[in-house]
């Protein structure tokens, strides 16, 4: 960054006119970052942004604020062309602006030219799967809207496909980093859905299982929109841009108040929760975080309880884009349940056999980036609201 304050630098002859200079810059981009950048056009205008390829346009932005503040001190330096070069300033300036939007399809692009490609992103098919049946919740429970709203305001109904995912090998892991929904009902007419990226493809095959992993698809559909396709066969496109993870290495940590340094992940510790319903797997690292799978298992039996594949806060670039807000570390963890305040459910590892167990930590890195369309013919949307 040191280029392009020097380049801003040469354009004024004494720190008043910087200082002019910096706070007219300033609330520039800040009255377009207000008017492009809000929290309603951001999934649609900024589709990388939070995403494990957001360095893709960071560092187009980077690249450009580079050459421009290059070529302003040839300009200045060599020519003497202080018009010209303070015009050219505003261009830079919003030339890194615009790249704020770089679509996803390029920026997707860019980082598959980048990473390693696999076969076993040939073999990984998703599939409508309709005998895994509706998604049940637990009449007990409270009906909880698991999907934001789409613009923070508007309403919204939520439906759960269910899906199979075949070809996957063993101990790799599988997530979406985006799906692009598209609804296109009889008449042709077609409505295009973003759904964020919690509500994608997460699957994980583990060693020697013969079951291909199921799960469960949300979309989040406006209400009014709902309301008026959802008894009607319609035709549903679904876009997803796929990551593969294989297994890099395998790392045990007791379940109860244990911390250490663990290669390739950071620090890790555990604890029991409050309520003692469950251990609480926390890591914080200064370089990229990880995908990881955490298991509790029980030594002597062998025993264990469902697996947690964690995969949040990736990123996918080549180099680590540091954040200093709130500071440099990143941390990121996982819940592994034990015990059901409930009793509806009961696992194999319960708090007596804690003392005995240890969690279990498999490492994952992405490999591989590809995407996949999923065409679903004649579908009634309200035969796949959660039961």
């Amino acid at each position: 960054m040191n280029i392009p304050f020097l380049a801003f630098a040469s354009l004024t002859k004494n720190l008043l006119e910087a200082i002019t200079g910096g706070v007219a810059i300033f609330f520039g981009i800040a009255t377009l970052v207000g008017l492009f950048t809000g929290a309603r056009n951001r999934n649609l205008l900024q589709p990388t942004f939070g995403t494990a390829i957001e360095w893709v346009p960071l560092s187009a932005r980077l690249l450009v604020l580079l050459l421009g503040a290059t070529a302003l001190l040839g300009l200045q330096f060599f020519r003497r062309w202080t018009s010209v070069a303070r015009c050219l300033t505003g261009a830079v300036a919003l030339a890194g602006f615009v790249t704020t939007f770089m679509p996803w399809k390029p920026a997707f692009a860019i980082q598959r030219s980048f990473a390693k490609s696999s076969e076993a992103a040939n073999t990984v098919a998703l599939n409508f799967n309709p005998g895994l049946g509706r998604l049940h919740r637990d009449p007990a429970l409270p009906a909880l809207n698991l999907l934001p709203a789409l613009n923070g305001r508007e309403e919204v109904t939520s439906v759960f496909l269910p899906l199979r995912i075949s070809g996957l090998p063993d101990e790799i892991g599988l997530q979406s980093d985006r799906v692009e929904i598209r609804i296109i009902e009889s008449n042709g007419h077609g409505e295009s859905l973003n759904a964020y990226p919690q509500s994608g493809v997460r699957a994980l095959r583990k060693g020697g299982s013969n079951r291909e992993p199921g799960m469960y698809q949300a979309i989040s559909i406006p209400a009014g929109l709902y309301k008026t396709i959802k008894d009607k066969p319609v035709r549903l496109e679904l876009e997803y841009s796929l990551t593969l993870f294989p297994r890099v290495s395998s790392q045990v940590l007791p379940p109860i108040n244990g911390e250490r340094q663990i290669p390739g992940v950071g620090r890790c510790a555990t604890r029991i929760n409050n309520g003692e319903t469950a251990i609480q797997l926390r890591c914080e690292t200064s370089s990229k975080p990880v995908c990881m799978a955490a298991v509790l298992e029980h030594t002597p039996s062998g025993q264990r309880n469902p697996d947690r594949f964690a995969c949040e806060g990736m990123d996918y670039g080549p180099y680590i884009a540091w954040h200093l807000m709130p500071d440099s570390l990143s941390r990121f963890g996982a819940n592994l349940p034990f015990r059901d305040q409930t009793a509806l459910a009961r696992y194999p590892v319960d708090g007596s056999k804690l003392p005995e167990s240890e969690v279990v930590i498999h490492v994952y890195e992405a490999a591989s980036h590809f995407t996949q369309k999923l065409v679903i013919l004649g579908i009634r949307l309200d035969d796949w609201e959660a039961e």
